[in-house]
């Protein structure tokens, strides 16, 4: 069995959660109501993937906010010089 690739995209990462999720929802709603053995495996795989997507995603938002630091600061400092 393959495992997992994280797409390379941001984009492409957060439908990919979303597909994952749904995967999920589908295949536990089977495990809980048809007790299927197999969706099982399923869900416990569908999560695992949501897992990894998630800690590179998570990654991607703390570089988002370090760079909306960065411009925040450079703003302020440029505002600052047209001040005086």
């Amino acid at each position: 069995m393959a495992s997992y690739k994280v797409p390379e995209s941001k984009d492409t990462r957060v439908i990919d959660f979303n597909k994952c999720i749904e995967t999920f929802k589908d295949d536990y709603e089977e495990l809980v109501n048809k007790r299927r053995k197999a969706a099982g495996y399923r869900v416990r795989k569908a999560l695992l993937n949501m897992t990894k997507l998630a800690r590179i995603m998570r990654k991607d938002v703390q570089d988002i906010i370090k760079q909306v630091i960065e411009e925040n600061k450079v703003r302020k400092a440029e505002k600052g010089k047209k001040a005086e």
